[in-house]
């Protein structure tokens, strides 16, 4: 039973799906979208912005932590943009 088990098992061992989530979000910063299954991309999303909040504030260690999460080395200034009009663009 999975009672109270958080997140996706994805089919995958942790450490798979560890690297799974860190290879998407790299793509997904380098090139705006990526194209996923559902579930992949629900999984997705609190990891990415995780690291989009970490990157995005002040100290050096919160801009450098991101980086080590994932394997491109990421700042909020080098996002693309969102789309105008949206809440938080």
């Amino acid at each position: 039973m999975r009672h109270r088990a958080k997140g996706r098992q994805l089919s995958r061992t942790s450490s798979h799906k560890k690297a799974t989530l860190n290879n998407m979000a790299t793509s997904l910063f380098q090139h705006g979208g990526i194209q996923t299954t559902e579930a992949k991309a629900k999984e997705l999303r609190p990891f990415a912005e995780r690291l989009i909040t970490l990157a995005g504030s002040s100290s050096a260690a919160s801009r450098t932590r991101p980086s080590r999460k994932s394997c491109s080395p990421r700042s909020a200034n080098g996002l693309p943009p969102g789309p105008a009009g949206t809440r938080g663009s």
